[in-house]
């Protein structure tokens, strides 16, 4: 196909898209962005992953949501995965689709327990999600680069990137714990 159809069928299949996720979308006002096969029972589930229950959307993309018209926002081990001025570009697509008063919960791995983990050099305090790492260093290295990560963030990066995407409170809390009742227990991972 020459490159000028490509472009034209790129982009209308991207406008189909949105139109589709568009259409979906409406009513909802929480979102489950980058849910995998974590399908939260109503909440709005999105993903490029083509299974029942999850709405396909580009997370790279604006979300084809109107501005403040969301209560809830819930992603989990995201963020990592795309580069920093990805991450910001999408936290601020988050912060224009929250409501006054919404709440954005973004779970994503520490880079301070990450380093302090590998800092005990204690083989049974360095958590290996799949038991494959023999020593620290090998632990480390597949936190900072496989499962195709791309950036860890430690605590205040993550608050100078909220910051940066027009948020203006943060606070860190423990996995599955919230002040928002809708918002405890969802990590997965």
């Amino acid at each position: 196909m020459p490159p000028i159809v490509m472009a034209a069928y790129y982009k209308t299949r991207q406008y189909i898209q949105m139109k589709r996720a568009s259409k979906e979308l409406h009513n909802h006002s929480r979102l489950h962005l980058a849910c995998g096969w974590n399908i939260l029972k109503d909440w709005a589930n999105v993903d490029t992953l083509n299974a029942s229950g999850v709405i396909y959307w580009n997370l790279l993309y604006p979300l084809p949501v109107n501005d403040n018209s969301i209560e809830y926002i819930f992603c989990e081990h995201f963020i990592e995965h795309i580069d920093r001025a990805q991450a910001k570009e999408f936290m601020r697509n988050c912060y224009r689709v929250l409501k006054a008063g919404g709440v954005l919960r973004l779970s994503t791995p520490s880079l301070r327990k990450i380093i302090h983990d590998y800092g005990s050099s204690n083989k049974t305090t360095c958590t290996d999600p799949d038991g494959t790492a023999s020593t620290p260093c090998q632990v480390l290295n597949k936190y900072l680069h496989w499962w195709g990560h791309e950036f860890i963030y430690d605590e205040d990066e993550m608050n100078l990137l909220f910051s940066e995407a027009g948020f203006r409170e943060t606070k860190q809390v423990p996995w599955r714990k919230s002040a928002h009742v809708l918002l405890s227990g969802l990590e997965f991972r």
